[in-house]
């Protein structure tokens, strides 16, 4: 398996998030490119509220 490195990581927090509670993580492939894919994420609490989401942009390694 190999890593792929993260070009760019954007979070934000929209509520407080304590610790202890109950969440669901949600993620999405946004698209996957020949060199890069974006992922957006979402940290939702019990009544699916978003608390946090954010956006990561991955750099794909070439095949060897």
């Amino acid at each position: 398996m190999s890593s792929a490195p993260t070009v760019s990581l954007s979070v934000e927090y929209l509520h407080a998030i304590p610790i202890g509670g109950d969440y669901t993580a949600l993620g999405e492939v946004v698209r996957i490119g020949r060199a890069m894919a974006i992922v957006d994420a979402r940290i939702l609490s019990d009544d699916d509220t978003v608390l946090a989401r954010g956006t990561c942009i991955y750099q794909i390694p070439r095949p060897k």
